[in-house]
């Protein structure tokens, strides 16, 4: 109900947080796909079903392999991406580095793009599936962030950067 007042009745803690430390993972540099997710989860025998909780934009690796190991869940969409219509790049340089979070942002760099090609620019990505999303696109993927936070970010970039200059 919009705006709604909501009281919860009783509480089960959710299925995963007391059997993965996210934060801990993630600061030892263990990141996965969907797909890893979804071989964690099916050898971990879930016998509850599952709430899949995912945007309007997803991928199917997870669900699928829930499907196919025969694990119950409910999916729900709990958001939904929309791309900026706003966006204002930064005139394309030698130096001039584009950062990609999502594919949804390499959408909206698409939609936004107006001082030259996104090929002029030097591309940095979070992660596998958006580096895909870039060279799919048709673009050179300099430096891949292997970890979310933004040291891994940095950390890919500056290596880039070093490889770069060598070359």
């Amino acid at each position: 109900e919009e705006n709604g007042r909501m009281e919860a009745l009783a509480q089960t803690l959710p299925w995963g947080i007391d059997r993965v430390d996210a934060d801990v993972l993630h600061g030892e540099g263990e990141t996965g796909s969907g797909a890893d997710l979804a071989a964690f989860i099916a050898d971990a025998d879930p016998q509850a079903p599952l709430l899949f909780l995912c945007g309007n934009r997803r991928r199917d690796e997870l669900p699928d392999r829930l499907q196919a190991e025969g694990i119950a869940f409910d999916e729900l969409t709990a958001y939904e991406t929309h791309s900026r219509t706003d966006l204002t790049l930064p005139p394309p340089g030698q130096e001039t580095w584009l950062s990609f979070f999502s594919p949804s942002g390499l959408d909206a760099a698409l939609q936004a793009e107006t001082e030259g090609a996104l090929d002029e620019y030097h591309c940095a990505a979070i992660g596998s599936t958006t580096a895909g999303a870039l060279e799919e696109a048709g673009l050179v993927v300099d430096a891949v962030a292997q970890s979310p936070p933004p040291e891994g970010l940095v950390d890919a970039v500056l290596g880039a950067k070093e490889r770069l200059r060598k070359a």
